[in-house]
């Protein structure tokens, strides 16, 4: 009988999901002493002075976000003096790191305009002023370092300055500014922090790879050699098999992982343009907890929509080899070896266009290939918006052809996954890797005409949102594999609670600290995923079974079986109608929650501001009203007046973008929207849905019964189908204005029910129909 015991035991360990579980260490507090002392987080203790030392009354010094060539620094700047100083008790082994700059003042409306007058300073020190622009640290009066920039200087220049000779002191660091700027650009101390050094410091990178489809992984089970250096990696970490992405497309993705917030909560998608200042960002909560905090990213439109918040360094580039951002990379954690840190890591290498290292090509492609994408694979520019919207488009795209789109596909995976070895070599041979949180994963996955497209962004397939995810915990040696749905929107809860971590979001994910501890996912979770790129805006829900998925405004539904039909090939909504209400209804309940009720986008021009002035009235209460501030620099504000009633009184800054958001009790009340965008009335000043055209022109399209409405005041209903699930698409060169669409509660109720005449003129202005 022993013996069966022993072996009961023994298959228990050696079973994948049974493995003895791996110890967590706590991370939740460092022992190290103070933590480091990040000056731009201090304003109250910086004050503006003079030439002479002396402090200038009533100005305070500017924190802007600078960027200079591809680096955007967190930053301090004087604009009358360029000069300020700090005081403050300065730490054992402690050093002044900052990056020096020259670089242009952010332009805010009612702030800077214009010019900013030349700044000439020759400070306490005598002789002839600088021929450039002379930076210099004093510490209680006596000259530390001075270095001596050419006033045209293009790029950030780092310092690293030792404060150990002053250690235990209370001391005045002065930050002084000689020479001549002129224009709107200003002199930047780039971050200036005081680092203690740190004995046992926590670092934490999220390696976050840009359209890594699972499939193509080696420590997925792909049979191609992509990934070794990455699948050494994951042979000393927890590897989850079955992971999900929120989105099938980067930006609501990645605002996902760094928000813990799903797409149709933070509204990062192809209609927003920007994060809110609310969110409370994974950057920002390491920032709190005195972690050095950077992002390297691939790709510039996510520092743009503020997805950074938070991250003191940001280095950003568009489709440069992953080798150009890991030296970057490499650069900045020398600067930050013995601190707290966090680095968001992204690499754009397998995105579209294919354009592998040289050599890469010859290891995967076919070498009898005679076809046109010999070394580059790319979508012609008019067949771009085709692709994801009529998939007959390649009627004349051979098997041979893409066999060689997905052969270039996975050389691009391997030449980064070399750069990958490459730069974890140096990491490990420094002695961070051991102690390292590190978590990999990808924002999306690539369609290679599964479905009968291309790329990415307009569906909700597996080949689309399944997704590489594996955790290294530090000290981690033992790998784990782990079965069952998970989403990459569970990071930021789990990073949460390993590190105990306080947020001010009600986020979406789980935090699989329970599964790092050797427990299994649950079984009946489910996963969201939202936010199409191109064509209608389509939903799903993927359970550990199925797959459910709802096209807007449609309301067409389809369901799989993904264990039996893993490649989603027959749709079974009708063999199995009880699972289709049950998924249908959850997600009918999470539009409910999260998007229902009316949405008025404004967006001001990227070089003029935009005055709103709105009233929005209704028979019926309005209720939840909010002004949601994605981007905004602007002034005003926006007032309920009574349960029927609001006023809109904005002046939005160059770039701004804001929306309005609320609900009228009934739902079906008429709502009125009356005054003007710009110079123009409501009428003709709002842009319905995803036409972008005013309601005279759209009505006249919509139907020849349908009278044009007269006036300058806007009369509509929620569930009127030109706005009904008519999520607009910002792609016009004229997109500065107003933008109006609804999303009823009911979806099925509600959901648009138009003739084929109707859809016909709809699409010819601009909405995608399946």
């Amino acid at each position: 009988m022993r013996y069966l015991y022993a072996l009961v035991i023994l298959l228990i360990f050696i079973h994948p999901g049974c493995k003895p579980p791996i110890e967590v260490p706590d991370l939740r507090e460092s022992s190290d002493g103070p933590g480091p002392i990040f000056l731009v987080d201090t304003p109250g203790n910086l004050e503006v002075i003079d030439s002479d030392g002396v402090p200038v009354d009533g100005e305070e010094v500017r924190i802007d976000n600078c960027k200079i060539a591809d680096t955007v620094v967190r930053s301090i700047a004087s604009r009358s003096t360029g000069s300020f100083t700090w005081r403050g008790d300065i730490p054992e082994n402690a050093r002044l790191s900052a990056h020096l700059g020259i670089g242009e003042a952010p332009i805010y409306l009612f702030s800077v305009m214009g010019i900013i007058p030349p700044i000439n300073r020759y400070g306490p020190q005598t002789g002839e002023p600088p021929e450039g622009v002379l930076f210099t640290l004093l510490a209680n009066g006596q000259k530390v370092f001075d270095v001596e920039l050419p006033r045209d200087a293009a790029t950030w220049t780092p310092i690293n300055i030792n404060l150990a000779p002053y250690a235990g002191d209370d001391v005045e660091l002065t930050f002084m500014v000689e020479g001549i700027v002129v224009g709107t650009k200003l002199p930047y101390w780039g971050h200036p922090e005081i680092l203690i050094s740190r004995e046992t410091p926590r670092r934490v990178i999220l390696l976050g790879i840009d359209t890594l489809a699972g499939g193509h992984c080696g420590w997925m089970g792909y049979d191609r050699d992509t990934t070794p250096n990455l699948d050494r990696l994951s042979r000393r970490s927890t590897i989850f098999m079955d992971a999900h992405s929120p989105s099938p497309w980067t930006l609501p993705s990645f605002a996902a992982v760094m928000s813990g917030r799903l797409p149709g909560v933070t509204g990062a998608d192809r209609r927003n343009r920007g994060l809110s200042d609310n969110e409370d960002m994974l950057a920002e909560i390491f920032a709190r907890n005195n972690f050095a905090t950077c992002g390297i990213v691939n790709i510039p439109h996510l520092q743009e929509a503020g997805f950074f918040q938070g991250m003191d360094y940001q280095w950003e580039v568009h489709d440069h080899p992953a080798v150009e951002g890991l030296t970057q990379a490499r650069n900045w954690i020398e600067y930050h070896f013995d601190q707290d840190f966090f680095m968001f890591l992204h690499l754009f290498d397998p995105h579209i266009p294919y354009t592998p290292p040289e050599g890469w090509a010859d290891e995967f492609r076919d070498p009898d290939y005679d076809g046109e994408y010999g070394l580059n694979w790319d979508l012609p520019g008019g067949l771009v918006t085709q692709n994801h919207t009529d998939p007959g488009v390649w009627a004349d795209f051979s098997e041979e052809d893409r066999i060689q789109c997905e052969n270039l596909y996975d050389a691009d995976i391997a030449g980064m996954d070399e750069a990958l070895g490459e730069f974890f070599d140096w990491y490990e041979q420094e002695g961070m890797l051991e102690d390292t949180l590190l978590i990999v994963f990808s924002d999306h996955g690539e369609e290679f005409g599964e479905h009968g497209r291309w790329e990415h962004g307009h569906s909700q397939y597996e080949e689309q949102l399944h997704v590489p995810l594996f955790i290294k915990l530090p000290e981690q040696t033992a790998s784990r594999t782990v079965n069952g749905l998970v989403g990459t929107v569970d990071i930021y809860p789990t990073i949460l609670e390993l590190f105990g971590f306080e947020s001010g979001n009600d986020y979406a994910g789980q935090s699989l600290l329970p599964v790092l501890n050797g427990g299994v996912p649950d079984p009946d979770r489910w996963v969201i995923s939202e936010s199409t790129l191109w064509g209608p805006e389509i939903k799903s829900i993927t359970t550990d079974t199925h797959k459910y998925i709802l096209t807007i405004p449609t309301g067409a539904e389809e369901l799989y079986d993904l264990v039996r039909d893993p490649g989603e090939t027959e749709d079974i909504s009708v063999e199995e109608p009880e699972v289709l209400a049950e998924l249908g209804a959850i997600m009918e309940q999470y539009v409910s929650e999260t998007q229902s009720g009316w949405h008025l986008r404004l967006l001001a021009g990227p070089e003029l501001p935009l005055t709103v002035d709105l009233t929005i009235s209704s028979t019926g209460a309005i209720a939840d009203a909010e002004l949601v501030g994605q981007i905004f620099n602007g002034t005003g504000d926006l007032r309920v007046e009574n349960p029927g009633t609001i006023n809109v009184n904005l002046v939005l800054a160059p770039l701004d973008t804001v929306e309005i958001r609320f609900k009228t009790n009934p739902e079906t009340s008429p709502v009125t929207f009356s005054g003007t965008v710009g110079e123009t009335s409501a009428m003709s000043g709002i842009r319905l849905g995803a036409s972008g055209m005013d309601l005279v022109s759209l009505y006249e399209l919509y139907s020849d019964e349908q009278p044009s409405p007269e006036g300058d005041d806007l009369d509509l209903t929620i569930d009127d189908p030109v706005i009904a699930f008519s999520f607009p698409d910002y792609t016009r060169e004229d997109s500065r204005g107003a933008y109006l669409w609804s999303v009823p509660e009911s979806l099925r109720a509600h959901a648009a029910s138009l003739s084929p005449e109707q859809l016909e003129a709809l699409e010819s202005v601009g909405y995608f129909f399946e």
